[in-house]
């Protein structure tokens, strides 16, 4: 990937790994297939780093990912208290609110 990104006179950084990663995959039965021909092997390769240049991401400006958690909706409540003290609650669902 370093290689590809010198040839493409970008950083690094800008080569993405997912695209280098499916573009190997999809040219390696291209290269296992050419055989001993050393010179169709090269001219493949060569093929392959112009393909993996080419996939260079663009930064996204004002892009914020922030890190969080979500707690998808459970119909059990919070364990706020160490299991031995910790007592269960009636559930509050629609089924047992006309019994409490």
């Amino acid at each position: 990937m370093c290689l590809d990104a010198k040839q493409a006179k970008v950083t690094p950084r800008l080569v993405g790994f997912k695209a280098t990663l499916q573009t190997l995959r999809n040219w390696q039965t291209l290269i296992s297939l050419s055989g001993d021909n050393q010179q169709e092997i090269r001219r493949l390769k060569q093929t392959l780093i112009d393909a993996i240049a080419q996939s260079v991401l663009y930064q996204q400006l004002g892009r914020s990912e922030p890190r969080c958690v979500k707690r998808r909706p459970k119909p059990y409540q919070l364990m706020t208290q160490p299991r031995a003290i910790m007592r269960e609650f009636p559930h509050r669902g629609k089924k047992r609110a006309k019994a409490a």
